[in-house]
């Protein structure tokens, strides 16, 4: 069986080096325009083609996000982004626009084409449809099943893509105006402000200036608010079906939240395939069994990255009344603090640069994140200095400091420090 793609979120360069560093087969991200999400850093066209050398050398893929739905004015920029794209040449661009769609044929015929997830593709003769115009693989709503999944496969043999991580939109597949229409932030051009996250009251015709609460408890209620999606406990069955690739949302999210969520799944995969050699793709009752006695310390990783509360969205189907919304409350939900990443490590002196991200003090017990969940330990740096070689009480966010550790066995640049709880 083939193996499915792991396919992860890189918002800048750094985000994309980690990604790739914890796992990741492939990553998408988007230039300073056309994508969907406006908020991340994103690329400058330097950045993009040193990204696409980069991943090509280690054997990773990339995927360029174009998928707004353009206006006329756009039109002319779009050109010149889709033009520079035969520059770099990634492994293939990510559209939505069917104009979009006939400008990348007409100035790139040989790149391979991906639907968004934006096109709200629900049916295989959507899928067909599009297979006519082009395009190679299908980036599927959330709204579906596993069964209609499954349908789609077995009717068109297309190569398909589902989100498995990360927020959901209360829209039909990101398809939301309510951004645009209270914040004139255009959602489907990559600039959304999130309006499903706000508070609402009821204000009744006649009673102008009158606020009513609505609300499932004394905290409020965020009628509109998604929880995350989390499918890792699905992996077997995605697997069966004949995924091709799956992905983790969250460019907008930090290099701490790409690292995390991507060495996670890609645990998870490389023990599924371990399963599945070993026991035979004929037996996908034992797969699944094995496959779910070794899923609590991975899925404890992911309680570690800052996530609302998860879901397991609409892929077993609903006819239970599980709700997908988050009723409650819209803040995050935090297992562990981001503290920092090694920059260098020298074993003569017994000490690691560290970039520091969050605040944490001499003799400290923090964790070690290697690039396997296994490669994991805990360390107690002993002092901390400045670049000056003066001794500091505590770390301060955003800058570099040398810890001194005894001695610094097994750190690599790279590896990320957090504290677990808090």
């Amino acid at each position: 069986m083939k193996k499915m793609e792991l396919l992860a979120p890189a918002g800048s360069v750094e985000k994309m080096k980690a990604a790739i560093a914890f796992g990741a087969d492939a990553v998408y991200l988007s230039g300073k325009r056309f994508g969907l999400r406006a908020q991340s850093d994103n690329f400058h066209e330097e950045e993009m083609e040193y990204s696409v050398r980069f991943a090509h050398d280690l054997g990773k893929r990339v995927y360029v996000t174009i998928n707004i739905y353009a206006r006329n004015a756009d039109l002319e920029e779009v050109e010149k982004h889709i033009r520079f794209m035969k520059i770099i040449q990634p492994d293939g661009v990510i559209i939505s626009d069917p104009g979009v769609l006939r400008m990348v044929k007409r100035y790139l015929p040989d790149m391979e084409i991906h639907l968004s997830t934006q096109t709200n593709l629900t049916n295989y003769e959507a899928v067909k449809f599009w297979q006519d115009m082009g395009v190679k693989r299908f980036i599927l709503a959330r709204e579906l099943s596993s069964w209609e999944i499954r349908q789609i496969k077995r009717e068109t043999g297309a190569d398909l893509e589902i989100f498995v991580h990360g927020a959901m939109c209360m829209a039909y597949s990101g398809r939301c105006l309510l951004s645009d229409f209270l914040a004139s932030r255009g959602a489907n051009n990559g600039n959304c402000a999130q309006p499903c996250r706000w508070n609402y009251s009821l204000v009744e015709e006649r009673r102008p200036g009158e606020y009513f609460p609505i609300e499932e408890d004394e905290r409020g209620t965020y009628i509109f608010n998604s929880k995350d999606l989390n499918l890792l406990s699905f992996l077997p069955e995605i697997r069966e079906i004949g995924v091709d690739s799956i992905k983790i949302e969250g460019r907008n999210k930090g290099i701490y939240y790409a690292a995390g969520a991507t060495r996670a799944y890609r645990a998870a995969l490389d023990i599924l395939e371990d399963i599945s050699r070993r026991v035979g793709e004929d037996n996908p009752e034992i797969i699944t069994k094995e496959y779910a006695g070794i899923l609590e310390p991975i899925q404890r990783e992911l309680s570690y990255i800052s996530h609302r509360h998860y879901t397991d969205g609409f892929f077993p189907g609903r006819d239970d009344g599980t709700p997908m919304q988050n009723y409650g409350d819209n803040s995050y939900i935090r297992g562990s603090d981001f503290l920092g990443i090694i920059l260098s490590v020298d074993p003569i002196a017994r000490t690691a640069k560290v970039d520091i991200r969050g605040k944490f003090v001499p003799g400290e017990e923090i964790q070690v994140m290697g690039w396997k969940i296994q490669d994991d330990y805990f360390i107690r740096p002993e002092t901390i200095l400045d670049d000056a070689g003066t001794t500091q009480e505590f770390t301060r966010p955003n800058t570099m400091v040398n810890i001194s550790l005894e001695p610094p066995i097994g750190l690599e640049p790279g590896f990320l420090l957090r504290r677990i709880g808090q």
